[in-house]
């Protein structure tokens, strides 16, 4: 179809009045689609008032049913982006919580260490205590990261 001839003679526009489809931006000779030259001039003159062609026309319920679905699913991201934002502050509040206990045992070793009976044994521990709570973190991060790259990718064929 070429937008500078008319929808339904296919000649070009001309001298005559013409429309333009507000929807696909096509032409059609007033004539042609039978609308009288008030019409047309109250067209050309109003910004509010919109033509639109019968194959645009013929569109509308499918437009309306595809806005529709895509409403639905923006809805559905948002739920899950704000379900992932509950995520994400729950799990910064518990690694907040971790570090907490993490530098209150510190604290507490720092203050068996000055102790001389308890020094070489406490360093066999603090290896031992490090490697374990290293070894969690890492779990739970991995565990994380996993469930992050499975909603993105959810989110994605959304």
């Amino acid at each position: 179809m070429n937008k500078n001839k008319c929808l339904q003679c296919s000649e070009a526009k001309g001298q005559g009045k013409a429309v333009k489809c507000s929807q696909c931006e096509f032409f059609a000779h007033a004539n042609c689609v039978s609308i009288p030259e008030e019409v047309c001039n109250l067209l050309d003159s109003s910004t509010n008032l919109r033509w639109f062609c019968d194959r645009c026309l013929s569109l509308g319920p499918n437009i309306k049913k595809l806005t529709s679905s895509v409403d639905s699913l923006r809805k559905d991201v948002f739920n899950k982006l704000n379900t992932l934002n509950d995520l994400n502050a729950n799990i910064k509040s518990e690694l907040g919580n971790i570090n907490a206990v993490i530098e209150s045992n510190k604290e507490k070793l720092n203050q068996l260490e000055s102790s001389d009976v308890f020094r070489g044994e406490l360093n066999t521990l603090k290896i031992s205590f490090a490697d374990i709570v290293s070894r969690g973190i890492k779990g739970h991060t991995d565990d994380i990261k996993a469930e992050v790259k499975t909603v993105q990718a959810t989110i994605n064929d959304a």
